[in-house]
Order: C-alpha cells, then sequence, then structure tokens
C-alpha cells in the first residue's frame, strides 16, 4: 500500500509541478481577450498526456492468495467534441500494462488491455485562462493480451470488463488554440482472473486513479 501512495503522491506531484512551470512561462505572454465572448459549441478538442494509472490492489483469489496488481505509466491521446460552450464528450485512446503477482514473490501474469472511457463533461469558464471540468461516463476495460508468467500454465482474463469513470480537470489556455491540461480520472472496474486452468480464480478490483497531465489543441 506504500508503493501505491508514493506512485499516487508522485504523479500528482509531477502535474502540478509541470503546471506551475507552464504557469509561469505562460504569464508572461500577451492575456486573451477577456470582453471576447464564449464560443466553445462545436469545437474539438485534442490533448496529449503521460498518465500514471493507480491500481488499489483489493483482489480476492480462492484459493486465497496473497497478491498485488502493478501500476503503470503510459501515453495517452483524448478526443472531446464541445456541444454546446459547457458540455463536451470525451473519449481516450491508450493501452496500459500490468502484472499479476505474488506479494514478494513470483509473477502470476501479464495483461495488456485498453482503457476505453467515454465521459459526458461539464465545463466551467472562468475568465479566459482557467476551464476547470467535471465528468462521468461508461468504462470498458479491454483485453488485448493476457500471458501467464513464472510457475503458473495459464492465465486468462474474462473479456471485457465494464464499469463506470469519474472525471476533474483543468485546462489552461495558453492562447486561443493551446492549453495545459491537469486530469484525474476514479474508475471502478474489476478484472476477473483464471489461473491454471481453474485451479486458482477470483476478481481483482483494480478500481485505479488515472493521473494525467499534458497538452492541448483546440479547433
Amino acid at each position: 500500500m506504500t508503493t501505491h501512495i508514493t506512485g499516487a503522491a508522485g504523479a500528482i506531484a509531477l502535474a502540478l509541478t509541470t503546471f506551475t512551470a507552464f504557469s509561469s512561462t505562460t504569464a508572461q505572454a500577451a492575456d486573451l481577450d477577456t470582453a471576447a465572448p464564449i464560443d466553445w459549441a462545436g469545437s474539438f478538442m485534442v490533448r496529449g498526456r503521460i498518465l500514471g494509472v493507480i491500481t488499489s490492489n483489493d483482489e480476492k483469489l480462492t484459493p486465497s492468495l496473497n497478491t498485488s496488481v502493478s501500476d503503470s505509466i503510459i501515453p495517452e491521446v483524448d478526443f472531446s467534441y464541445f456541444v454546446t460552450d459547457n458540455i463536451a464528450f470525451e473519449t481516450i485512446v491508450g493501452v496500459t500494462y500490468h502484472t499479476l503477482k505474488l506479494k514478494g514473490g513470483a509473477d502470476i501474469g501479464r495483461t495488456w488491455f485498453v482503457p476505453a472511457t467515454l465521459t459526458a463533461q461539464y465545463h466551467f469558464h472562468l475568465g479566459p485562462h482557467f476551464k476547470p471540468y467535471i465528468g462521468a461516463g461508461p468504462h470498458m476495460s479491454l483485453i488485448v493480451s493476457d500471458k501467464a508468467k513464472g510457475p503458473f500454465s495459464s492465465f486468462k482474463l474474462k473479456n471485457p470488463r465494464f464499469g463506470v469513470a469519474l472525471q476533474a480537470g483543468l485546462d489552461y489556455m495558453i492562447d486561443d488554440h493551446w492549453s495545459f491540461n491537469l486530469d484525474v480520472k476514479k474508475v471502478f472496474v474489476s478484472l476477473k482472473a483464471n489461473v491454471n486452468n481453474g485451479a486458482v480464480r477470483g476478481k481483482a478490483k483494480i478500481n485505479p486513479w488515472i493521473i494525467g497531465t499534458g497538452i492541448g489543441y483546440k479547433f
């Protein structure tokens, strides 16, 4: 648990440090026109982010095994479309990699999966620069690869798995198009594992925090 708390703190610290650097750099740039009307309806926004995927480690396997699921750092691209000035829909594109292992021992299996998420968002326009938002929507973990490791002969995950995602974030507009983004999602999802042809099976409630930071472009 200490490792996961440390990982979360590190990811948050990295995001905040990056945001502070961007804020300092852009403070010297010309301000956006504060009198300009908000005109985001019909706009698209594309962002590239680095994500920290931090799992909760709540596994229930039978027979009982003391296990953990690894964290992951991945690149990600997301797309948002603004239906109105305030309401948008966002989907993400990325692949994350995790290992299920015995705590202090051998790996059980490794998996790659797509954390497909679609969120409906409400964006607040707090002046020309600060654009915080909140969101929620369905999540699907689509397994693209699962492989047994160590002394285990087989490792299979039920595919796909569905859950729910909650989201909060901030776009800091550098100019009319470019922005810095900080985004946090909490995903509630579990993976069902079948190990050694059913000799060991159970559920891993990974329920990850997904903390990301990156750059966006609005057009």
